[in-house]
């Protein structure tokens, strides 16, 4: 037994011998730091979930430019139910106390104005900005705070008034769960960036999922909306491509129902000649193909391809971003002065050729393709004033959907299709014999469409918008750049030595 006691500590006094070690380093993305800059300046509240410990994401907040030095971090590390509910309500009286400070200074600082600072006290559209504030919790606290209905409120009150807010040593679970805390207590839009499987929760239960294709997987990817290879191009995403979405979006729901109401205006003024009887002059082949066909392409193209703001101007000046998240564009008077633009534009329709073939031999048929044509030819036109970004596949489509509406109704109506209600055989051909259609056809569309275009004159010089004083920048600096290189352009060629 000695022997063997001893050669086992011969054995273990042996020193270790190091065969290698293995790291793994983990760190940002290039951009990382300037994309949540950016974002916030922007006007986007950015939050962060992780799983690493406190230490870790204070660290990484600092570098990534969530969290800066001169910043006031609240950190809530709750025990108990009852140790969380006394952090938040301490919490939320110093911020009110502070709020309260801030308000009676702008008062003073302000005498001027009295009615201004009022306002701003009384909650009004003059709100104070965001306290230098930022919110970090861990895990255990966001569980107590998620099961309790009045703290969860609490949480985003003072959350409101934070600038950044960080939350460490979550779950898949307790991510998902904040975001839905924030979406639905908030009514706000939410958009979940992850890189892995741990974010797929996450990433579903927001408004919008971005997956960041990584070395963990391709998990988050796949279940999110967007995907991209870098966390930097999460800024164009959002600033300029959000930014065109909305435009795009906003200014054609208010065309569609344009465009709707108008046409069924149309058919409604009608209606007031024929005793109510549902009949219409326009036949049921071109009802069916105005929404179809004629006004369908262009509606595609400009939803697709039209830009308010060049690229290079939304990631310099990121408070363009603002107008969608404030909904500057599609708001309430605007859908109502929109429809009573349908209405006065459907009138002059029906009217004017009314008017023009009163008294006359015309028949509902060829009454119905003078209206049919003009209806076309002014929402077409309408599109075109609405129009920001020309390119030629514009042209191509606008000019063309008009064009294909005469060429259709030309070959549909040399057709003897034998219909029982309205007979179109040959009616195109007769009324264009005459001069009053083409006289209607000429003098609607700018009868009808005159109001707006003075309206949008007026309104681009007189009381413009951040983004169309951004647009009236733009076409100076290409036409200014556009002279620059004709000069220089010139210049080369008169500088240049006469060979034999």
């Amino acid at each position: 037994i000695s022997q063997l006691l001893g050669h086992h500590d011969s054995h273990c006094n042996v020193p270790p011998w190091h065969e290698g070690a293995t790291g793994i380093e983990d760190r940002l993305q290039d951009g990382v730091p300037e994309t949540i800059e950016g974002l916030r300046i922007a006007g986007v509240n950015v939050w962060v979930l992780t799983g690493d410990k406190q230490e870790t994401a204070i660290s990484v907040g600092h570098s990534s430019k969530l969290l800066s030095v001169d910043m006031d971090i609240m950190v809530l590390n709750a025990t108990s139910q009852e140790s969380c509910m006394e952090m938040l309500m301490s919490r939320r009286e110093e911020i009110n106390q502070q709020l309260a400070s801030h308000s009676r200074s702008s008062v003073q600082s302000s005498p001027r104005h009295p009615l201004l600072s009022l306002h701003s006290v009384l909650g009004g559209s003059v709100s104070a900005p965001p306290l230098n504030r930022a919110l970090v919790l861990d895990g255990l606290t966001i569980e107590h705070i998620l099961s309790h209905k009045a703290m969860r409120a609490t949480l985003l009150e003072i959350a409101k008034h934070c600038r950044s807010v960080l939350c460490c040593r979550v779950t898949p679970l307790q991510k998902a769960e904040v975001v839905r805390l924030v979406k639905e207590d908030l009514g706000v839009m939410t958009l979940a960036v992850g890189d892995g499987a741990n974010d797929v929760s996450m990433i579903q239960t927001a408004n919008v999922g971005v997956g960041v294709a990584g070395r963990e997987g391709n998990q988050a990817v796949i279940a999110s909306d967007f995907s991209m290879a870098r966390f930097r191009f999460l800024e164009r995403l959002l600033l300029v491509h959000g930014h065109w979405c909305y435009s795009r979006l906003a200014n054609m729901m208010l065309y569609i129902f344009y465009k709707n109401v108008a046409f069924a205006a149309v058919l409604f003024w009608y209606q007031l000649f024929n005793g109510f009887s549902a009949s219409t002059p326009i036949d049921g082949v071109n009802l069916i193909i105005f929404n179809l066909i004629y006004t369908s392409l262009p509606i595609l193209v400009v939803a697709i391809a039209d830009q308010d703001l060049h690229a290079e101007t939304l990631l310099r000046d990121k408070c363009y971003y603002r107008q969608g998240q404030q909904s500057r564009v599609y708001t309430r008077w605007r859908f109502w002065l929109t429809m009573l633009d349908a209405l006065y534009e459907s009138a002059v329709v029906f009217f004017i050729a009314y008017g023009v073939y009163f008294n006359t031999d015309v028949g509902v048929a060829e009454f119905g393709v003078v209206i049919n044509f003009s209806i076309v030819i002014t929402t077409s036109l309408h599109l075109a004033l609405e129009t920001l970004h020309w390119t030629w596949v514009h042209h191509l489509i606008l000019w063309g959907s008009i064009v294909l509406t005469f060429t259709f109704n030309m070959i549909y109506m040399a057709i003897d299709t034998k219909q029982s209600i309205i007979d179109t055989y040959w009616v195109l051909y007769m009324a264009a014999t005459n001069t009053a259609y083409w006289f209607v056809l000429l003098i609607t569309p700018i009868i009808a469409l005159l109001p707006r275009l003075v309206a949008k004159v007026i309104e681009q010089e007189w009381f413009p918008s951040c983004v169309q004083q951004a647009r009236a920048l733009e076409g100076r600096s290409s036409r200014y750049q556009g002279r620059l290189l004709g000069r220089a352009f010139s210049q080369g060629l008169c500088a240049q030595p006469h060979t034999a």
